[in-house]
This record gives C-alpha cells, sequence and structure tokens, in this order.
C-alpha cells in the first residue's frame, strides 16, 4: 500500500505552488463540465501559465494543446495528472524527461511505480491531492468551511513560504481569495478514465463540510452570535446542494467564473440577468443594486420592459414591491398573482401595461449576509416557480451576490445583515 502521507506534505505543497508558474496538465479536457477544466481555468485566473496536454485535441482554454510532455516546447515547473492510476508511470517517465519540478497527482490518482519513477528522477511528487483545492487552503478562505489548513494564524493572505526545495527561482504567484462556494467540487475529470470512488470522497467531503458548518451554528447562535450562526447555516446550504443538485451546481459555478473576469458593471449584471432568466424560464426580469446608504434598489439591467416600467421602478424603496418586501427581509418572495396580491395594488396598472401577472424577487447579498442588489423574473400569467427552481435560483443569487459585492467593494459596516422574524 502507498504511503500517501509523504506525497501530501503541507509545506512541500505550499513550495511547489509559490515557486512554480508554468502547469502541464495531463488529460485537460475542453469540456466545460469537467474537473480538469475547471481546475485549469481556475489556474489561469490565478497567475499560472496553463498548458494542455491532450492527444485528442488541439486548443483548449485558448491554449495550444500537445500530444503528449515532450512535445510541449517550454520548461514545466509542475506536471498535473487528470488520468487513471495505471497511466501514471509513463506520465512520470516523461516528467523526468522533461526536467518537471514536480508531478501532481489529482484525487484518486494513486500509483506506487509512478511515484517511484518520478522520484528516482529527482522530481518531487504530490499525490491524491486536487491542485486547486490545495491552492484555495492556502492563499484562500477555505478555513472558513472548517477545512484543516494548517495554519496557526488568522492572517490569511498568502502562502506559508520555505526554502525552495524544487532547485530554481520562484516564479511569479499571485495571492487569490477563494470563495466559501468554492470549496469541495470537481476534483476529478473523465476524459479517460474516472479514478476509483469519485463520488464517494466527494461527497463525503461535502457532508463533512455541511456537518461542521451546522455544528458552528448551533455553536454560535447557543453562545447568542444569531448573525453568525445564520451565515453558518446559508453556507451549510450551499454544501447540501452541491450534494442534491451536483449537475446545476456545476453549471452555476461555471456561469459565475464566466462573470468574474467581466470588468463593467452594466455588461456584468446584463450577463447575469441572461443566466436568471434561462434559469426562471422567463422572458422578462430586471437586476437591481442596493444603494449602501439608503437601501433603495435602483435598476442597472433589464430585459423585455419599455421606458414607462424602467419610470415606474428606477428606484424602489417601498415594501409593496415583490423586490422592496424581498430586499427588507432577506429572502425570496413570489407573488403568483399581481392582481390578487393586496399590497401589490400600487403597481398593478404597470404590471398590466408591462405585460406580466406573476414575478419573484431574490435577494443578492454578499458573504456576511449584506443585501448587495436583487434579481428578479416575471411572467405573463398567473404562477409559482417550483420550490426546486426557486432553490436553483437562490444558488445562483447567492454566486452573483458575491460576483457584485467583489465588483462593488465592501459594503458599509453597520448595515443590517437578515432581520430576526420574515414576513408571514
Amino acid at each position: 500500500m502507498t504511503d500517501l502521507a509523504r506525497y501530501q506534505d503541507s509545506l512541500t505543497i505550499q513550495r511547489v505552488l509559490h515557486t512554480s508558474r508554468t502547469i502541464a496538465i495531463v488529460g485537460l479536457s475542453p469540456n466545460e463540465l469537467r474537473a480538469s477544466y475547471f481546475v485549469g481555468y481556475y489556474l489561469k485566473r490565478h497567475g499560472y501559465r496553463v498548458i494542455p496536454v491532450n492527444p485528442r485535441e488541439t486548443e483548449i482554454l485558448g491554449e495550444t494543446c500537445y500530444p503528449s510532455l515532450p512535445d510541449v516546447p517550454v520548461p514545466v515547473d509542475i506536471v498535473n495528472v487528470f488520468r487513471a492510476p495505471d497511466a501514471l508511470p509513463p506520465i512520470a517517465r516523461d516528467t523526468v524527461a522533461i526536467n518537471a519540478g514536480a508531478l501532481w497527482c489529482q484525487f484518486g490518482v494513486i500509483n506506487a511505480e509512478g511515484a517511484k519513477i518520478a522520484e528516482d528522477g529527482g522530481v518531487t511528487v504530490i499525490m491524491d491531492r486536487c491542485l486547486k483545492v490545495e491552492h484555495a487552503r492556502y492563499a484562500g478562505r477555505m478555513h472558513w468551511l472548517g477545512f484543516n489548513t494548517q495554519r496557526i494564524t488568522s492572517v490569511r493572505a498568502g502562502l506559508q513560504l520555505g526554502p525552495t526545495p524544487l532547485g530554481r527561482s520562484p516564479g511569479s504567484w499571485q495571492a487569490c481569495t477563494m470563495d466559501a462556494a468554492q470549496a469541495g467540487r470537481w476534483y476529478l475529470d473523465a476524459l479517460w478514465h474516472d479514478p476509483p470512488d469519485t463520488d464517494r470522497r466527494i461527497r463525503a467531503m461535502l457532508e463533512r463540510t455541511e456537518a461542521a458548518l451546522l455544528r458552528s451554528a448551533r455553536a454560535l447562535r447557543a453562545s447568542g452570535r444569531e448573525d453568525g450562526a445564520r451565515r453558518a447555516e446559508r453556507f451549510a446550504a450551499w454544501s447540501r446542494f452541491d450534494l442534491d443538485e451536483p449537475r446545476a451546481a456545476r453549471r452555476l459555478y461555471l456561469a459565475a467564473a464566466r462573470l468574474r473576469p467581466v470588468r463593467q458593471l452594466e455588461p456584468l449584471a446584463g450577463r447575469a440577468l441572461e443566466m436568471a432568466l434561462s434559469l426562471a424560464g422567463a422572458d422578462l426580469g430586471n437586476v437591481q443594486l442596493a444603494d449602501p446608504v439608503s437601501g433603495a434598489l435602483r435598476i442597472v439591467a433589464q430585459h423585455g420592459f419599455d421606458g414607462e416600467f424602467f419610470d415606474h421602478f428606477a428606484v424602489v424603496d417601498d415594501d409593496r414591491s415583490a423586490c422592496g418586501r424581498a430586499a427588507r427581509y432577506r429572502t425570496q418572495l413570489v407573488i403568483a398573482d399581481v392582481d390578487t396580491d393586496p399590497g401589490f395594488e400600487p403597481h398593478r396598472q404597470i404590471a398590466a401595461a408591462s405585460g406580466f401577472r406573476a414575478v419573484q424577487s431574490t435577494p443578492l447579498v454578499d458573504n456576511a449576509g449584506r443585501l448587495v442588489g436583487m434579481v428578479s423574473t416575471h411572467y405573463p400569467r398567473p404562477c409559482a416557480p417550483s420550490a426546486r427552481d426557486m432553490r436553483v435560483i437562490g444558488r445562483y443569487a447567492d454566486l452573483l451576490g458575491q460576483v457584485l459585492s467583489a465588483r462593488l467593494g465592501a459594503a458599509p459596516a453597520g448595515r443590517s445583515s437578515i432581520p430576526a422574524h420574515p414576513p408571514r
């Protein structure tokens, strides 16, 4: 049996991450829903040069794809492996041949022969660990989810550094942050063959995360820290969503990742609205941002409405509309028929003129529970989205709230978070 502990030393992992710049991913898939694709995308976003190695493709992630490691024309710091365990020995030989610094094997890619070949050739070996997860563990916010980051400090800004083990000068490395929602996702890929027990490992990790967060919520509530308890419960709900809806979760995370490079606020909100309309099966909708001082909602993107609607709802600071009520209580709200909802009476005329009879509004909040904005979708006939649809929309709104919060900057201290009593 392979002694994995010797291939999972925390300082070795941090040093490899810090001293590396170029990563060749063997088994990188062009399929956006595959783990290897998301890992490659993540690494590129955080400053690494990613080189795809896949004999079936010519280009992935906008990079030239090579059929094998010896075909790569530039020096490689890390060879990251998304292949079946029995494919590791020849990959290890190629890793030694190209003088790479480290052989990094994803979860489940365990092969003692391959590890020995690499070590005998002077290559550092990391095995049964995800490169993306380890990068986030030491440079991001996975401590929020109860992961052991091997750090006895409250400072989370970067890696613990030590002597360079690879015999080369440190390359450029950019510190990054990782949203809590990103933890525990997509460790393996299925381009050639799934390593054994993939689903079991992922589910077990998410279940442990959920349980740890729920324990934290109970402890926080017992000590009178209600806001912290609700925040922990919210994070636990993210893990539960991944367990219950893995395919939907992948789609949502990929959609959110595509929003992060968008620098201009209105195009970002417009793209986000397109996804929300797709999830809701609606043709009408809008995204609003909350004023950091007054809390009033202002439309920054809309689809399907004319100027009359925009003028009427340009700024919302009441609790009669769906978005106003949802903002007040930081909770999703559905009005199945605006003609019969007493509170909506002041807005019925504009609803009729705009062609909608039903509406759902979902708050966009940051990780601290502060209101960032609102996403609403509207329907031409009386209806109520299913509980599952609302759950998916709510999860997307969580991710969108994080993206918008990062773009806008932190909200002022003192803003209220989740009210104690939701509407009846």
